[in-house]
Parts: structure tokens; sequence; C-alpha cells
């Protein structure tokens, strides 16, 4: 369920330089996480999603490497634990960005 408090935090990590990523995830509680983690789950899992190709070609040049699809899966599947998650997250923090980055704008949008 989308909340204020998610797009807050979704905007929030929108402007984060990818060292500043890093460290806000090494730092963040479970539920932080956990809300970082729907939001990837959603993109890749929904296909209704009106993003614009251009963000969506730039996630799939960000993500094409083998690991990347890796860290995203494991940072997409509800059982995975929060460990794991958090180390997914640090390692992909470039392509994770992206993905906030085109969200954003249409979560925005629903609470307008």
């Amino acid at each position: 369920m989308l909340t204020k408090d998610k797009l807050n935090l979704l905007k929030k990590l929108k402007r984060l330089k990818v060292n500043q990523f890093r460290h806000f995830i090494r730092h963040a509680d479970n539920r932080q996480i956990d809300d970082i983690c729907e939001c990837v789950y959603n993109t890749i899992h929904n296909e209704h999603l009106k993003i614009d190709p251009f963000y969506i070609n730039k996630i799939k040049n960000c993500l094409s490497k083998k690991k990347s699809k890796k860290n995203v899966r494991l940072i997409a599947n509800k059982k995975t634990s929060y460990i794991k998650k958090r180390a997914a997250l640090t390692q992909e923090g470039r392509g994770i960005g992206l993905i906030i980055s085109a969200l954003a704008p249409l979560l925005a949008n629903l609470f307008t």
C-alpha cells in the first residue's frame, strides 16, 4: 500500500548520489528496506505502469549485467531475508536509483 511516507522516502532517495544511497541502505531500518523492495517488486511485476520509454531503456541498460539481474530478483523476492536484500541494494545502487527515479513521478501523481 502506497502512503505519503513511502512517497517521501522515494523522493529523498531519488536525489541521493550512489555513495549516499549506500550509506542510507546500511543504516535504514527494515521497514524502509521493505518499502524500497516493494517498489522494485511492483515495477518488475506490473506491466500496466506507464513508465516513460526513456527510463525503461536506461534501466535495461544499467541492469543488463548478469549480477545486476540476480540482485534485482533478490530484492524483489518477498521471501529473501533483510540481510540479503540490504547487501543486494548496496551492490545495486545506481540501478535501483533509476527504478526509483522512474517511479517517483508516477506515484506523486496518485496523490495529486
